[in-house]
């Protein structure tokens, strides 16, 4: 006796299975939305502090801010190996004084950015709004797919992960695949500290990093300082092979690396400017109208070959200095000396390069950097 299927049964059983394949998929696009959706969200602002470039590990993306300040490029993937260093940089569009970049990668994919070892701080080049950093894969890395964010921001905005970090600036988010790589050796090989400035001032952020020093999972990483050399203590959470800090006073570093037996790097110093040299960036934007003809403090008076129309071709000749925007003098020595507790004469000559017409304008005397003698 044959099995006699009407072609209504057949319709049903066709129905039952689009729909199950259609459940599939809306459970799979759930599933991979509810994915994107688990890391917390996080903006700029107004993109004045755009990110028009980010480079890292085959990432080369330069780009226009994103709506909102926000810019989702997980379809951009980085790829990086356990124990292996690389380097990091990104550009804004328009560099203002302060201005700071902060990176965070979810080692361990629990979600979050806030884990030990995972923010990255990095270091202005000083030209073209790029800032750079090393970053090293932890031995404690999870292999597989996780998320960079990167974060341009305005001089002074909180270095947060999540949410927006004021009025300006822009978010970033980025794909990375990290791989397996060989374990650790025992006795590990701890290399040479290096830092990426020699002299800085206390308010300039640095990088340590570890050269000819082995690599491995399970490789772990300590970074010290020290004030004279001898007597080392751990500095809280720089637990990566590399490092970004400032520092208020001259110090030692080195970086102690385990891998079963702690060994410790040799020593970098780094030392700190005169604080001469460490005062903010300051000038004009525009060339055209009121320069400063000749400064007389004390009766020491702006040398011929740079004052009055002078100064209008011959710029100033310390570093930085540009006609009719900025002048540095402090490589000429001292201006001159005078006594605490005594009046002290000071007047300015302001004129105009470009000639009339002449506007209404002021002058203010913010800081001077003079030899006081008692």
């Amino acid at each position: 006796m044959k099995n006699n299927y009407s072609s209504g049964g057949t319709t049903g059983w066709r129905q039952f299975l689009m729909l199950f394949v259609m459940a599939t998929v809306m459970l799979l696009s759930v599933n991979l939305n509810s994915a994107n959706a688990q890391y917390c969200a996080a903006a700029g602002g107004t993109c004045d502090e755009a990110l028009n470039n980010v480079t890292f590990a085959g990432i080369n993306n330069s780009s226009l801010c994103g709506a909102g300040g926000y810019t989702d490029w997980t379809s951009i993937t980085g790829n990086v190996t356990i124990g292996l260093s690389y380097p990091f940089s990104c550009q804004t569009t328009a560099y203002y004084g302060g201005d700071a970049a902060d990176v965070w990668i979810d080692w361990n994919q629990n979600n979050l950015f806030t884990d030990a070892g995972e923010y990255y701080t990095t270091a202005y080049t000083g030209s073209g709004g790029v800032f750079t950093t090393s970053i090293t894969v932890p031995g404690s890395a999870t292999a597989g797919n996780t998320r960079m964010r990167v974060r341009m921001r305005y001089f002074g905005t909180a270095n947060v992960p999540c949410g927006t970090s004021g009025t300006y600036g822009e978010v970033e988010d980025y794909n990375i695949t990290v791989a397996g790589g060989s374990a650790c050796v025992n006795p590990p090989t701890a290399g040479s500290a290096n830092s990426s400035s020699s002299t800085v001032c206390p308010s300039t952020s640095f990088n340590l990093t570890l050269s000819g020093n082995t690599i491995g999972t399970g490789q772990t990483y300590q970074w010290q300082s020290s004030p004279d050399n001898s007597s080392w203590a751990n500095i809280g959470g720089a637990t990566s092979s590399s490092y970004s800090t400032t520092q208020a006073a001259a110090t030692y570093y080195r970086c102690e690396v385990t891998c079963g037996t702690s060994v410790p790097s040799t020593e970098v110093f780094v030392n700190i400017n005169p604080f001469t040299d460490c005062y903010c960036a300051s000038g004009a934007t525009n060339a055209f109208d009121e320069e400063i003809y000749e400064v007389n403090i004390n009766g020491a008076i702006t040398p011929g070959a740079y004052s009055n129309t002078n100064g209008c071709s011959t710029p100033a000749p310390g570093p930085g200095s540009v006609l009719s925007l900025y002048s540095n003098f402090k490589t000429l020595g001292a201006f001159t000396s005078v006594y605490k507790t005594t009046a002290v004469p000071f007047s300015i000559f302001q004129s105009e390069c470009d000639g009339a017409t002449y506007y209404p304008n002021g002058i203010a005397i913010l800081l001077i950097t003079i030899r006081m003698v008692f």
